[in-house]
């Protein structure tokens, strides 16, 4: 039994019909090119695909790296005593990747808007579905209420963008930063491996997009000042000359 936070008349619609973005990604899996399997055995795509999730499949399939940065959590580490991120940062031995893969009907209502997006935000969208760990249901829930970071990068450097976790009538809601959040509901989990989990979510989840805020403007007029000084310096210097 499928549980829709927003939509609660969706889930009987979609039993009777599969969703022409759905097969259209796998008509794309079966023209690109299957990507190598990692030292676990496990290509991406075709899980995802396997498991309900064609659209969004076919999506990682045909953006440039991100299938790439998602087996890349999914690869065992046996000789290697640290790990680090895409983004630099150690982390555990062999945490895995969560992904919260969009149903086909939310893929197909936005790849207009996905189409229009620059290739640096669509891999970034992509990217900000995958929480670099495995997060079991209960793990979920326990994060209730709390921020996890996600492997799309931020806005500033060394930042990354969070999501929000949160827990409504036993139903758990994602939600990313204010001003403008998106939201959606985890409907069912559908991958459940020692290190990867996939979740089913009912719409497309989209990161804040970059925008100069105050921190931004404090490092600009700071890396300014600091311009300003170190100019100054030098005159003075040769100025004595």
């Amino acid at each position: 039994l499928r549980r829709s936070f927003c939509l609660l008349g969706r889930a009987g619609d979609r039993i009777n019909h599969m969703p022409f973005a759905g097969a259209i990604a796998i008509a794309v899996l079966l023209l690109v090119p299957c990507a190598k399997a990692t030292s676990g055995g496990l290509m991406i795509e075709q899980i995802l695909s396997d498991k309900g999730c064609g659209a969004f499949a076919g999506l990682v399939a045909t953006t440039a790296g991100v299938g790439e940065v998602f087996r890349s959590f999914l690869e065992k580490e046996a000789e290697t005593p640290d790990v680090f991120d895409v983004f630099g940062e150690k982390r555990a031995r062999n945490a895995g990747l969560t992904i919260f893969c969009p149903d086909d009907e939310a893929v197909a209502a936005f790849t207009p808007r996905f189409n229009k997006l620059s290739d640096y935000a669509q891999v970034a969208l992509l990217l900000y579905h995958g929480v670099p760990s495995r997060r079991s249901e209960e793990a979920l829930r326990l994060i209730n209420g709390e921020e996890v970071p996600t492997l799309d990068k931020g806005p500033l450097p060394g930042s990354r963008s969070m999501l929000t976790i949160d827990v409504y009538e036993d139903i758990v809601v994602l939600s990313s930063p204010l001003p403008s959040p998106s939201v959606a509901a985890v409907t069912e989990m559908v991958v459940d491996h020692d290190r990867l989990a996939v979740y089913i979510i009912d719409d497309v989840m989209i990161p804040r997009e970059p925008e100069i805020g105050f921190p931004a403007l404090l490092l600009f007029f700071g890396l300014l000042a600091l311009a300003a000084l170190v100019l100054a310096q030098v005159l003075l210097i040769f100025g004595d000359v």
